[in-house]
């Protein structure tokens, strides 16, 4: 049976009973925590976070969130009794990273081969630092695969700096004190504008795409023996918007490919997310995609601004390319 990882958190044996999750509680020990406790108060005044993989530090990030180790809860009731309530497990939360483009190679290729269908485990540590970049805290996680990946809005428009948002999956993870030098503030960020792309689909106009929407690829996974065995990928469908200007090639392909039901109008094309200097940082490919909706966006009469179309497109599979 296949299932995302935010729902792959029974523990073996747990057949005989109904499980549901809750909060663990663990006891902090002096000035200590104890093994595969959840994270205690944070300091007062925090510095910034950084990733580190088998050992190496690849790059700051803005934030993360999870990790926590839970309870999970066996349900039981014996012929009429009442219900009997037990920890029968625990599981731990997938872990959030939001990132800039400023990351090492190891964590693109990380990316990369969960979305070309290739995943790999790996183990590492959330950083935590003080207000004067020191060391203070660990998360360490163990066996972790991308469990999700989400790409921001490309917005011609925009003046937003842009972050993706990574899932890992840990088998186990563990937060601990720590100490020592840290990453310096803005030491190692690049900015990332989400208005820089550029789009390329043969044979359709692409050089008024104002818009790409927010996207998510999801690793579905299996159990084998206790353990998450990753299998599928969750590809999304993906929606572009453009100036009316150009709706008549694409209006032409919609009546092709839908209308009159043309299989061999899939289309492979590419996104490209480009840096300041307009350098490309990576690039995305799309394969086996398809349009299944083109449609004007709603506009009042009254406005002055220019007319859009929204186009959706289904993906069979993705690739990822870091050229930073």
């Amino acid at each position: 049976m296949t299932k995302n990882r935010r729902s792959f958190l029974k523990a073996a044996g747990l057949a005989a009973g109904i499980t549901s999750a809750a909060p663990l509680a663990l006891t902090l020990q002096g000035t200590g925590i104890a093994t595969g406790a959840a994270p205690g108060p944070r300091p007062a005044t925090r510095g910034g976070f950084a990733l580190e993989l088998e050992g190496s530090v690849v790059g700051s990030l803005r934030g993360y969130s999870g990790g926590f180790p839970f309870g999970e809860v066996r349900l039981a009731r014996i012929g009429t009794g009442p219900v009997d309530k037990a920890i029968a497990g625990v599981g731990y939360e997938d872990i959030r990273l939001e990132a800039g483009a400023a990351m090492d190679a190891s964590i693109w290729g990380w990316i990369g081969a969960m979305l070309s269908g290739s995943p790999t485990s790996k183990s590492g540590a959330i950083l935590m630092m003080d207000g004067d970049y020191s060391l203070t805290h660990r998360l360490e996680f163990r066996d972790a695969y991308i469990s999700e990946v989400t790409f921001p809005q490309f917005d011609g428009a925009s003046k937003d700096a842009a972050f993706l948002t990574i899932g890992i999956a840990p088998e186990r993870t563990e937060f601990k004190v720590a100490g020592g030098a840290g990453i310096p503030a803005g030491g190692r960020q690049k900015r990332w504008q989400a208005s820089n792309f550029r789009l390329s689909i043969p044979g359709l106009p692409t050089e008024t795409v104002s818009r790409v929407d927010a996207f998510t690829v999801r690793q579905v996974f299996t159990e084998e023996r206790g353990r998450m065995v990753p299998m599928d990928l969750e590809y999304p469908n993906m929606a572009l918007t453009l100036s009316e200007v150009d709706s008549g090639p694409w209006f032409d392909y919609f009546k092709e490919f839908v209308l009159n039901g043309n299989p061999a109008g899939e289309k492979d094309w590419l996104l490209e997310s480009l840096a300041p200097d307009l350098s490309v940082l990576f690039q995305i490919g799309f394969r086996n995609s398809g349009i299944f909706k083109c449609s004007l966006e709603k506009v009042d009469a009254a406005s002055d601004n220019p007319a859009r179309i929204t186009v959706e497109m289904y993906v069979e599979q993705m690739t990822f390319e870091s050229l930073a």
